[in-house]
């Protein structure tokens, strides 16, 4: 593990900058807090007066930005990443590529994205690039979501909680598939957008300009290609590349697999697609739970599914060799999602060790145990004392769409406050129990071996402020995001005295078939700031005015990468046009400032819903940090992972850092 002591660790914890760690009590107490249901939001799924898809068609399409744009902003992306000489040599190297095989890409790409235009000139190379990843889907690709319990004591219970869960989630697809969920919009003038007369506006509209005009009104409605692969999906493991599947067949659209102790069971859940009784969901996932006396798993092939997709791809050729295993595999795959009923209990937010037992769980589970099915589009994953989490496959879709079932589901699940009734299950699950050769059982022993050592290596770390949050951020104004990200550079530096490229999502749905862009937060403005706040010869002006600068400088980057004027997403497709042709790669694509500026050494998303309590990722850099965040009303939370470095010792060091931040701030107000 890369040391990380340095001045700040050296210091009695005390005597930082006033940063003080919470005590159990405490800590129990934000959680318990944090963790509380929001109001409840009633017919969320109610039909709505525009259609589903109302504004897909009318959607502005992603732009390319201009070769020159992306070229500057790609200078000023590696700059604070590379010293002099390395930045004098890559300017060069861009200065050729724009002049030179740069301009004829850029003209490739323009002419390939004129011929597509139903679609946007990212999404298939975007979605091959995920596909094409050979590396295992846990830690690397997966994130996890974990939401509030239900307002209603007694049906935080785990097999009625997963029921509600299941029966919303069906309820949302039907919603979905009789265009009767309201479409994605971001709403600047809610008065205006929601309102029924100017709905009525819109559908009188004609269907080529309707998303026109809700953004004249300030209603930007979002891309909602990736909803149709929100259910019946699954990653098929191929050999190179995978194969993102979808079952449409009615027939196939009435049950979960439901993963106990290893083992996946096939439950009904559904009748010509419309969702059973909660309380006879409930009742089939008692069966299982209590009426089945089955035991551990010895050989889990869920556990393959965690592997790299190669060796997985083998394998599954080879179990579909039998006609039984091959049945059992599509009964998954048709599955609407699968559902993982785990046996731990001592989860939760009521102390710091079941916190962090949370995260590990819904990260990467018990790997011996392989209660997992990774290649799902999403799965529900339920704690024995009832936390549901969502962990979803990334390849078909982004947060977009996520959020919004989070949402939907979680206020539809919560809104009917009806207490569980015992029932008996009408129909039993049913256990599917695979051949498997010898040879196959070694290769899940190697599969669950192999995970096991990668989750033992890893450090991961959660910890809170809560002096601070989303509140008190807009009362100082300050952008919430702005100010998490600053502090991740600041201590970062304090903890390793250097600046590396860090990696912000941001999504690009105002677009039809947007993804999304990277927001690159590691600017010069951010580590100007960081260098005045760790010179002792610098005022407390001159660091104000330092951060002030910082965060104009990312609020700008951030709406140019909402917009689709990245650096990331332009020279990917370059580069992938490129590949096409043939022969060697541009100079600029073998540079040490575009190989620097793709180790994503800080990997950082924002997790925040009013719904979810918890969320996270692996670091996707052998040397890197994976910093999940939420700036909530009342304060900022953050889960790191890491492989080299120490998850706990960069809280701190972060958490000091906003402690100086705010500090400074408040004084210069």
């Amino acid at each position: 593990m890369k040391r990380a002591s340095r001045e700040i660790l050296r210091r009695p914890r005390q005597q930082r900058a006033g940063y003080r760690q919470l005590d159990a009590a405490e800590l129990a107490t934000v959680f318990g807090r944090e963790t509380q249901p929001p109001p409840i939001e009633v017919a969320t799924l109610v039909p709505n007066k525009l259609k589903t898809m109302t504004f897909q068609d009318s959607l502005p399409r992603l732009p390319i930005p201009k070769l020159e744009d992306t070229c500057k902003r790609y200078i000023d992306t590696v700059a604070p990443l590379l010293n002099s000489s390395e930045l004098e040599k890559t300017k060069g190297v861009v200065s050729e590529f724009q002049t030179g095989s740069g301009k004829g890409l850029h003209d490739s790409l323009i002419a390939r994205d004129k011929m597509n235009k139903h679609t946007s000139y990212i999404s298939q190379d975007w979605s091959q690039m995920y596909l094409s990843g050979r590396t295992p889907l846990p830690l690397n690709w997966t994130p996890y979501l974990v939401f509030r319990k239900d307002p209603t004591p007694e049906r935080n219970q785990q097999a009625y909680r997963t029921a509600t869960f299941i029966h919303a989630s069906l309820a949302f697809r039907r919603a979905l598939e009789k265009e009767e969920l309201k479409p994605e919009v971001f709403h600047l003038k809610p008065k205006t957008t929601k309102a029924d007369w100017f709905q009525n506006v819109l559908n009188l509209t004609p269907n080529k300009v309707r998303s026109y005009v809700s953004i004249a009104a300030q209603g930007y409605p979002l891309d909602m290609s990736q909803f149709g692969s929100l259910f019946n999906t699954t990653r098929i493991p191929r050999l190179g590349i995978d194969e993102l599947r979808t079952e449409t067949r009615q027939e196939y659209k009435d049950h979960v697999v439901v993963f106990y102790k290893g083992h996946p069971f096939k439950v009904t859940v559904a009748e010509n697609g419309i969702p059973i009784d909660v309380d006879q969901i409930a009742a089939r996932l008692q069966h299982i739970l209590y009426d089945t006396i089955i035991e551990q798993n010895e050989s889990p092939v869920g556990a393959l599914t965690s592997t790299d997709r190669n060796t997985w791809a083998q394998w599954r050729d080879e179990l579909e060799l039998d006609a039984k295993n091959k049945e059992i595999l599509h009964v998954i795959d048709s599955a609407a999602f699968t559902v993982c009923l785990d046996d731990d209990k001592q989860v939760g937010f009521d102390s710091k060790e079941h916190l962090l037992n949370a995260g590990r769980l819904f990260l990467h589970g018990d790997a011996m145990k392989a209660n997992r099915w990774w290649d799902k589009s999403f799965s529900l994953l339920v704690s024995r004392n009832g936390w549901v989490c969502c962990s979803f496959e990334h390849s078909w879709g982004d947060g977009v769409a996520v959020m919004r079932w989070a949402n939907d589901v979680f206020h539809t699940a919560a809104e009917s406050r009806a207490k569980p009734r015992v029932q008996s299950p009408t129909e039993k699950p049913t256990l599917m129990e695979f051949r498997l050769s010898d040879g196959a059982k070694k290769a899940i022993a190697t599969a669950q071996k192999r995970l096991a050592k990668e989750t033992a290596r890893l450090s991961y770390d959660v910890s809170v402020y809560p002096e601070l949050g989303k509140s008190a951020l807009k009362r100082l104004k300050v952008s919430p995001d702005a100010f998490m990200q600053q502090a991740f550079q600041l201590g970062f530096r304090k903890l390793y005295n250097e600046t590396r490229s860090t990696y912000e999502s941001a999504t690009t749905s105002a677009f039809k078939h947007g993804r999304t862009e990277a927001i690159r937060a590691a600017t010069l403005e951010s580590k100007a700031f960081v260098d005045a706040m760790m010179s002792d010869a610098a005022t407390s002006a001159s660091r104000l005015e330092a951060l002030n600068a910082a965060f104009a400088r990312h609020s700008e980057i951030t709406k140019e990468a909402m917009m689709g004027k990245g650096v990331d997403r332009h020279l990917f497709a370059l580069r992938k046009i490129a590949e096409r042709q043939g022969g060697a790669l541009p100079e600029l694509f073998n540079d040490r400032g575009y190989a620097v500026l793709g180790e994503n050494v800080l990997s950082t998303s924002t997790l925040y819903n009013d719904c979810l309590c918890l969320g996270g990722f692996g670091p996707v850099h052998e040397d890197g940090l994976g910093i999940g965040y939420s700036v909530t009303p009342g304060l900022l939370f953050m889960g790191v992972t890491t492989y080299s470095r120490d998850a706990a010792a960069f809280n701190n060091a972060v958490w000091e850092s906003v402690d100086e931040m705010k500090r400074l701030i408040e004084a210069g107000k």
